[in-house]
């Protein structure tokens, strides 16, 4: 595992190739500048926070931004929730399909594709309001709800037959129909999944 120092020396030098040496993290109405030298953890949880709402990073740098998801995830950094279930759709481009015209070499799993749910599911189920609450407010089977239904089945992967039961109880407590019936389907999706599982 890489120590913090290091850690803490990586984040900076990615912020140097970003002509910034400090990231800014709103703090309530203010806004503050966080060292990226710490070896504080929570200073450390902080600055990656930045990182992820930094829109250069999200543009020109996504190896940077790779980085702080997947740290954050590591670090189990339950304040990042939010910030991490925004991102869920950010997609990785592995290094050999940028030069064999977009294929894999082998296959991909979703949490591999999306480093967002993979560190949701690190975090565990402390993501999961968050994430119920992306599959009641988008359409099924968008890009955005099948990554947060991934993320669900990952956190429930030690006991796989609570899922469903996880999902409709969301349901029974969704602040309206549709978001309701978005969240039956995830658990009727998640039951029938798991039976074909079973069967096999």
């Amino acid at each position: 595992m890489v120590g913090r120092a290091n850690v803490a020396s990586r984040i900076y030098a990615f912020a140097t190739l970003l002509t910034v040496t400090v990231v800014p993290v709103a703090r309530g109405a203010a806004t503050v500048s966080i060292g990226l030298q710490s070896n504080d953890t929570s200073r450390e949880i902080q600055a990656l926070m930045g990182i992820l709402q930094d829109e250069q990073a999200h543009k020109d740098r996504s190896d940077l931004l790779l980085y702080a998801i997947e740290r954050l995830g590591e670090l189990r950094a339950t304040a990042a929730i939010d910030h991490l279930v925004k991102l869920l759709t950010f997609r990785r481009t592995f290094k050999l399909e940028e030069v064999s015209g977009g294929r894999a070499n082998k296959p991909v799993t979703p949490l591999g594709r999306y480093p967002a749910a993979g560190a949701l599911a690190q975090i565990g189920k402390p993501a999961l309001p968050a994430l119920v609450k992306v599959i009641e407010s988008n359409e099924s089977g968008s890009d955005v709800s099948e990554a947060a239904i991934w993320t669900v089945r990952e956190i429930f992967r030690p006991v796989p037959a609570e899922r469903g039961m996880y999902l409709r109880e969301a349901a029974a407590k969704a602040s309206d129909t549709e978001g309701a019936r978005r969240l039956r389907l995830a658990a009727k999706k998640e039951d029938d999944l798991l039976k074909r599982v079973l069967q096999h």
